[in-house]
């Protein structure tokens, strides 16, 4: 018993290591070691439901003891550790792909317990394609592009409502906005998200707002290029 379970968790260590390795390569806080102790931990609560339940069968009890029921609660559990892998950046979402790996490692820390190797090793290389392979066609499939643009312009706010709607027109999605006034400069600093078109035209951009608005003193831009 104790060498199959040996046999399991080294296994565990190496098919999760792979996820893991990938997310460290990533610069990811929850890499390999994250990984691996999500997936150890979880064949280890199976190995040992597999044990109680032996032991359940071999007394006299009536009751039968459900082993699915450690997996459940395992694959329920673990959604902490996803949803802490997740983080907001305005109106980006970043973390996504880590969490669904930690969820991967522990469904797959499941089926090395129950002793489905081969499934296992199968599940484990398709998931590395997907994490791996499909991140470049993603980026060629991407049709849009975040930024924030902050804007910097001589008068008051009535100008900013003017600028949002000349940005829409352009084709680009305003999605949030701040701004900072200075009564005593009589200037006004104003910040927008936007999602705009996939390797849009800066320079063009700013030709065009700044011929639009004479009143803009600079206008700088930010690119939010999240890779997961």
């Amino acid at each position: 018993m104790l060498m199959e379970a040996c046999i399991k968790f080294s296994l565990a260590v190496f098919l999760a290591g792979l996820l893991g390795l990938e997310r460290e390569r990533q610069g990811r806080a929850a890499g390999l070691r994250t990984h691996i102790m999500v997936c150890l931990g979880t064949v280890l609560a199976v190995v040992a439901g597999q044990q109680i339940a032996l032991q359940w069968a071999n007394s006299e009890s009536r009751v039968v003891f459900d082993q699915g029921r450690i997996a459940a609660g395992v694959l329920t559990g673990i959604g902490f550790l996803g949803a802490g892998a997740i983080i907001n950046i305005g109106n980006i979402r970043r973390g996504l792909t880590t969490a669904s790996t930690i969820w991967f490692v522990a469904a797959l820390g499941i089926a090395i317990g129950l002793g489905f190797y081969l499934i296992a090793l199968c599940a484990t290389l398709f998931a590395f394609v997907v994490v791996v392979g499909l991140r470049y066609a993603s980026y060629a499939l991407r049709s849009h592009e975040t930024m924030t643009l902050e804007v910097h312009l001589q008068g008051g706010v009535g100008e900013v409502e003017t600028i949002e709607k000349a940005l829409a027109r352009s084709g680009c999605n305003v999605t949030a906005s701040r701004l900072q006034a200075f009564r005593e400069e009589n200037r006004v600093i104003a910040t927008f998200e936007v999602v705009a078109g996939a390797q849009p035209d800066l320079e063009e951009m700013a030709t065009s707002l700044q011929g639009q608005f004479p009143t803009i003193q600079s206008i700088s831009f930010e690119r939010w290029r999240v890779h997961e």
